[in-house]
This record gives C-alpha cells, sequence and structure tokens, in this order.
C-alpha cells in the first residue's frame, strides 16, 4: 500500500460521490417536474426506453457498493493500529493460541538422538504462551482445549516435575477428553507410585495415546498399558494409539503382549503403528477406519506378518478408510492361486511402502495390492517402490543385473481397473506409467516424487485413455524440459508444480535460472496449464506414506 495508491483511493472517491450528488439531483429535478400540472404525461419512447435502462442498472449499483463497502472494510481491518492482537476476541485468540502451540514438541527422530543432558529440552508448549504477557494468560488458562495435549518425558533431570506439570494440564482441560503423548528419555529415571497414581486417575478420559519408545525399555511401557487399560477395558474411551520405535533392534520384541485379550475390551478406530504392535491375532483389529502397519525407520529388520492373518486383519475391518504398509509378508499363496481380494467400500486412502536398500527390496507391493478391492469412492494412492529390482550379485561380478518387478506392475494394473484412482503419487521408477493411466480415467492429481524419466520422442508416454490432470506434481524430479514436453503433451494438467526439480538439457545441467526462463516459453504451447514453483512440499498435506 503506498502514497499515490491512497491518493488514488481519494480522488476516485471525491469524484463517485460527487457523480452521486450529480445523479440524485437530477433524478429529483426530473421527479419534481413530473408532478406540475401542466406537464404532458405522454412521452417519446425514446425518453421511457432512457428510464427503464436506469431503472434497470440500479441494482448492479448496489451490488458494487456492497463490495466497495467490503473491500475498504478488509483493508482498515488488516491495519495493526487498528485490531491489535490483544483486542481480539476469544474465540480468535484462542484459534492463535492452538496454532502456536502445534506441532507437538516430542519429535521421535529428534529423541532418538538425544543421549546426554545438553541434549535434552522439555516439553515448552503450550506454557511460552502463558509466559507472553497476563491478559495471555488469563485467556490460555481459560481455554481448556488448549490444554488436552500432554507430552511426558521420565527425564531423570525433570522426574519430580513431569506428574505435577501434568496433573495441571488435566485440571485445565475440564473434562475434555486427553490426548497423552509418552516418549523414554537418556537419562532415565521415573517414581512409580506418583505416576502410576497419575495413568490411573486419566485412564478413562485418554482418547488417544502416542507412545514413543525411544530408547526401548520394554518393562516401562508395559507398566504404561498396564495403567491405562486395566482388565476392565470396557471404561476406557481410548479409540487412537500410535506407537514409533525409533530404535528397534533385536533385544527389543516387536509385540505388545498386553493386548492379546480374548475379547474386544477396546475401542481403537485408530492404530497408527511404527515398529511396536499388538499381536495379529490381538481383537484390536477390529472396527478400524485407520490401519498403519509401518516398520521401524531405523531397524535393518522387517517385521513379518503372514499373508493369511494380515487377510484376517483387513477382514475385521470392513469400514477401513486408510491403510499404510510397510511390513515383509510371508507365506504367500503362489501367484498362480491368488486369495480372493477383501471388499473395502470405504478405502479413501492407500500407502505401500518397500523403501530400505535397494539391493534388498523384501516387500515386493503386489502382494498387498491383490489384497485389496476398494469400493466406488475416489481413492488417493502412493507407493514408494523401485519397479526395477537388483539382483542379488556376487563382489566379483562385474555388472549389476536389473529386472522389472512383473507382479507388480500387473498386481498393480489389476488394482487401477478395479479402483476409482483419482489421485496417484509414486516414488522412484516406474515403467510404464502411461499403461498405467490408462486404466485411471478419473485421474485427477498425479505426484512424481523422485521419478527417473524415459521419455524419448521414439518412447513417449502412450495411453489409450484421453487424461487431463488437475495437476500434475514434480518432486526432486531430474528431467529435461524436451521430457517435460512431451508429458504435457500426452497428459496435459491444469496445473504443474514444481519442487526442488533438477532440469537439464540434453548437454547437461542448465545454469541457474535457464530453466526458470526455459519452461515459460514451453507453457506457451500449454496456455490452459498454470506453473507454479513451490518452496515447500506439495503433497504435505496428501497423508502420503513416508
Amino acid at each position: 500500500m503506498s502514497k499515490s495508491m491512497i491518493e488514488e483511493l481519494e480522488n476516485a472517491g471525491n469524484a463517485f460521490r460527487e457523480a452521486l450528488d450529480q445523479y440524485l439531483d437530477v433524478c429529483s429535478k426530473i421527479d419534481d417536474l413530473s408532478l406540475c400540472q401542466g406537464v404532458p404525461r405522454h412521452i417519446p419512447q425514446s425518453y421511457l426506453d432512457k428510464l427503464h435502462a436506469e431503472i434497470a442498472h440500479s441494482p448492479s449499483h448496489a451490488s458494487k457498493l456492497q463490495r466497495t463497502e467490503a473491500i475498504v472494510g478488509r483493508i482498515r481491518n488488516r491495519v495493526a493500529q487498528i485490531t491489535p492482537i490483544a483486542s481480539l476476541p476469544l474465540e480468535i485468540l484462542g484459534h492463535i493460541f492452538h496454532l502456536v502451540a502445534k506441532p507437538c514438541d516430542l519429535v521421535p527422530s529428534n529423541l532418538g538422538e538425544s543421549n546426554s543432558n545438553s541434549g535434552f529440552s522439555t516439553p515448552t508448549k503450550p506454557n511460552h504462551v502463558i509466559n507472553t504477557c497476563s491478559h495471555w494468560r488469563r485467556t490460555a488458562i481459560t481455554l481448556p482445549s488448549l490444554w488436552t495435549h500432554i507430552d511426558i518425558l521420565p527425564h531423570k533431570l525433570h522426574q519430580s516435575g513431569f506428574v505435577a506439570r501434568a496433573e495441571t494440564y488435566v485440571t485445565r482441560a475440564a473434562q475434555l477428553p486427553i490426548e497423552l503423548h509418552i516418549a523414554d528419555t537418556s537419562p532415565f529415571k521415573y517414581d512409580s507410585a506418583p505416576f502410576g497414581r497419575f495413568l490411573s486417575s486419566i485412564s478413562t478420559r485418554v482418547q488417544s495415546l502416542d507412545m514413543a519408545a525411544i530408547h526401548g525399555r520394554e518393562p516401562f511401557h508395559n507398566f504404561i498399558f498396564a495403567k491405562l487399560f486395566s482388565s476392565d477395558g470396557s471404561q476406557s474411551i481410548c479409540t487412537n494409539l500410535t506407537t514409533n520405535f525409533a530404535k528397534a533392534h533385536y533385544i527389543i520384541d516387536d509385540f505388545l503382549d498386553c493386548f492379546d485379550v480374548i475379547d474386544n475390551t477396546f475401542h481403537f478406530t485408530a492404530l497408527r503403528l511404527r515398529g511396536l504392535f499388538p499381536g495379529w491375532n490381538s481383537k484390536v483389529y477390529s472396527n478400524l477406519v485407520d490401519l498403519r502397519l509401518l516398520t521401524a525407520p531405523r531397524d535393518d529388520r522387517w517385521t513379518q506378518i503372514p499373508e493369511h492373518k494380515l487377510r484376517n486383519l483387513l477382514e475385521a475391518s470392513p469400514r477401513l478408510k486408510i491403510f499404510h504398509f510397510s511390513l515383509q509378508i510371508t507365506n504367500q499363496q503362489p501367484g498362480d492361486t491368488p486369495p480372493n481380494p477383501v471388499r473395502l467400500d470405504d478405502l479413501e486412502v492407500l500407502g505401500i511402502s518397500t523403501y530400505r536398500d535397494p539391493f534388498d527390496a523384501i516387500l515386493q507391493p503386489g502382494y498387498v495390492l491383490r489384497l485389496l478391492a476398494p469400493g466406488s469412492k475416489p481413492l488417493q494412492l502412493s507407493i514408494r517402490h523401485d519397479f526395477q529390482v537388483f539382483d542379488p550379485y556376487d563382489d566379483d561380478a562385474e555388472e549389476i543385473y536389473v529386472h522389472v518387478d512383473e507382479f507388480s506392475l500387473d498386481e498393480l494394473v489389476k488394482f487401477f481397473q478395479r479402483s476409482n484412482l483419482t489421485r496417484f503419487c509414486v516414488k522412484d521408477r516406474c515403467p510404464e506409467l502411461g499403461r498405467l493411466l490408462s486404466y485411471a480415467p478419473n485421474l485427477e492429481d498425479l505426484a512424481l516424487d523422485s521419478f527417473e524419466f524415459s521419455l524419448t520422442a521414439n518412447n513417449p508416454l502412450r495411453h489409450g485413455g484421453s487424461c487431463r490432470l488437475n495437476s500434475l506434481i514434480l518432486l526432486k524430479c531430474y528431467l529435461s524440459v524436451d521430457q517435460m514436453d512431451l508429458f504435457l503433451k500426452h497428459c496435459p494438467a491444469d496445473l504443474l508444480t514444481l519442487f526442488k526439480c533438477r532440469l537439464h538439457s540434453e548437454e547437461g545441467l542448465f545454469v541457474k535460472g535457464e530453466s526458470v526462463e526455459r519452461l515459460p516459453k514451453l507453457l506457451e504451447r500449454y496456455p490452459a496449464t498454470k506453473l507454479i514453483f513451490q518452496s515447500s512440499n506439495p503433497t504435505a498435506c496428501w497423508d502420503v506414506i513416508d
């Protein structure tokens, strides 16, 4: 907003008011004249037409005045002097506090690196809100929803205070359900008596439990589960269980014995499990809407599940909406006698990841895909898998042999055919992408992450269907402008988004800025496509499997 723009607004306003006064004056004169005696009531048709035209324009005048008032009002309200943060209504200030208080301080990947006092920091949110000023403190304390997320770290320097802090949060949360987040730390110490009493006191209020097993202290985790989920589990309201085993290793079992119950006394609807799981026969895998079975990120092993047990888990949750999977499937039926897929009419999000060492791809996505039969609802599929598999080789061998995972590609085609796929994200290499797209006539958004393009004029993206995307997203891709031209030619998009891509010519990488200059020229041939260079991950809100 500049001085010249404000002056232009003032001049336009003065001219508008002067013209409006003049318009009103003319209308009043004609009105007065029409009331005078002796003035003929019959007027030429052209005059009558002009009166009709003015009446017809009147509604648009009112609409434009309302829009003008709204725009000027928005401009004024954005000025800090008009709306200082201290004068905001309680509801708006509360929303701001919630934004400041998230995300959670406890990030397992960070805590896992903390092996000393210097590397440890206590959770601070939302305490920093109440330490800003007395007005904010009074406001924040009166907002129960701000205190429902409770972080507990049994660190030996703070073990006397973490229970007291948690009890304060519980009091401020009033009667609202609690989100409890617990992680072990190093150095580690806790007093079981007061901690156990606290857990028992909130066991009927914990709606969401997030357990981060950083250093693998199994007795500590069993103690927590025993206090929160007593034998009378029917009193628990916990619906969401999240586990994260950041540093899984061979001396710790993958499975939680506390959930091996005969009857389903638990009421979970969402299980987000990474490296730490209830046993595969547990009744907790029932009536779920969100199921995520993921291998621990720093575990050299792959947690295993037999194919028939995975099928049992899926059949126990027919209303499943979200399914993420990155475990090793064992005891598979042979490919020539595949099992019948499980009908999941509500499935909306599916993610499969085989990410490990490229020379040791234990999981083939085809064994997961063939178990699933989605309904007619729009489906998002994300796959992190290199369909070009490295064969085992000797250290003395001169070449590394590569073959295509044809089994998974064929199962992917079949899955496309029986699904209403509207959003697809694929990471690494995926041969025959054009063939896949021909089986996704309703595809709206396509994201290619770290994708290797093999498009050439002699090898274009060929597919049998008509494909126009709402958005094409390229993340960390390495491709030429000519390859992008071929892609847009055969699969046009309304929006093209680039994130950390490297563009090159046939001779090599562009110098910095040259690709930016070339792309608008390319898009002149595709005027319906809008180009965006994005600095943040455009698929962050997609719930893509990591």
